[in-house]
């Protein structure tokens, strides 16, 4: 049966909240939809004949002026059973029906399900396109992760399992006298210039201020810290962190051209994986990283860092679409195209005059 979720409506809010926190990711999360203000967030959710949760989705509407109608996304959802496929129907029928309300050309879901595995083959049963983000078709997003299991480890037993490297640079950190501290939104002054500083240097957009102390609102101080490195008095690096269910994200992450051989980044990383234990998590998500298999590669310094920890390369299936109005879609598709190759072009010129 089909449900829809009325915000207003505290004990059903609640019962939808619990269910994904138990099985999905912070961006299936009610709180999500409410940071993501410029998107129309609704919610829905499949019961079964004993009256219990069986699936449920988080879906964000963006209008789309040059082509008409909207946009529907569903980040990291749906949530539930996945060998349940009455419940798929159920949400399948929601989502048209919101497609409807909206005027929406296409639908987009990227689970956090395997490539080639059951529930990637369900959704294609079902009628969703597959597109797992190859060659040209960029996801929105990461397929690629890196992941620290937690799981019935102290953290002794973590720090064994980080490289030798990794923890010569985190008791370089402290023996140099690095600090981490965590706070709240009152951080940012401190944190933000430093996320300019890395926009401009390493050739990123970065989210407005507004959009960070939504973040620390919405998700509050149990869930969402902002974690700051100090040396010699000065901000060196930082960092925003999310528990959510049994895992914890790091988010966003900044760093000063100064004070690097301190290693303070060693340090903040370290001390957000015990924020992650001490909140009971079994999962550290260190974020994305790309290029991992590219050692030439520009990135691929990302992932040789996160590597030192210790954990595993996690791989997502990518998205899976519905298309309602073609036209639009194509129109849509289109655009989107364009915006890809000049993104590319900045980027191989970045990367070009790195070399040079």
């Amino acid at each position: 049966m089909l449900a829809w979720v009325d915000r207003e409506d505290r004990a059903l809010a609640a019962e939808y909240e619990t269910f994904v926190e138990g099985r999905g990711s912070f961006f299936q999360s009610l709180a999500w939809g409410e940071v993501k203000e410029n998107w129309r967030a609704q919610a829905l959710l499949s019961r079964g004949e004993d009256g219990g949760v069986r699936a449920a989705a988080l879906v964000l509407s963006c209008p789309l002026p040059l082509v008409g109608g909207s946009l529907l996304y569903c980040p990291r959802g749906p949530v539930g059973d996945w060998s349940d496929r009455s419940a798929l129907g159920d949400l399948t029928e929601g989502f048209a029906r919101l497609a409807e309300r909206e005027r929406a050309c296409l639908l987009k879901l990227d689970p956090l399900v395997a490539p080639g595995g059951p529930e990637a083959a369900l959704l294609q049963s079902a009628g969703f396109r597959h597109r797992p983000g190859e060659g040209d078709y960029r996801t929105l997003q990461p397929r690629f992760g890196y992941l620290l299991p937690l799981a019935d480890r102290g953290e002794e037993e973590l720090l064994a399992g980080f490289s030798q490297k990794c923890r010569y640079n985190l008791r370089r950190a402290i023996k140099k006298g690095v600090e981490c501290w965590t706070g709240g939104a009152e951080e940012l002054d401190a944190f933000y210039p430093l996320l300019e500083e890395t926009g401009r240097r390493d050739g990123f957009v970065i989210r407005p201020r507004a959009y960070l102390e939504r973040l620390l609102r919405v998700f509050g101080p149990a869930r969402c810290r902002l974690f700051l490195c100090r040396w010699q008095g000065r901000p060196v690096s930082g960092a925003l962190a999310l528990r959510y269910g049994q895992t914890a994200t790091y988010l966003y992450g900044a760093s000063s051209g100064w004070g690097r051989e301190a290693m303070p980044n060693y340090l903040m990383q370290w001390e957000m994986i015990r924020w992650a234990l001490a909140g009971g998590c079994t999962v550290y998500d260190f974020g994305a990283v790309p290029h991992f298999l590219e050692p030439g590669h520009p990135a691929y310094g990302i992932y040789r860092f996160k590597k030192g920890f210790g954990g595993r390369v996690a791989e997502w299936a990518g998205e899976f679409d519905w298309v309602y109005r073609p036209v639009s879609a194509a129109l849509m598709w289109g655009g989107q195209r364009g915006l890809q190759l000049a993104q590319a072009a900045l980027r191989a010129g970045r990367e070009r005059r790195g070399r040079e």
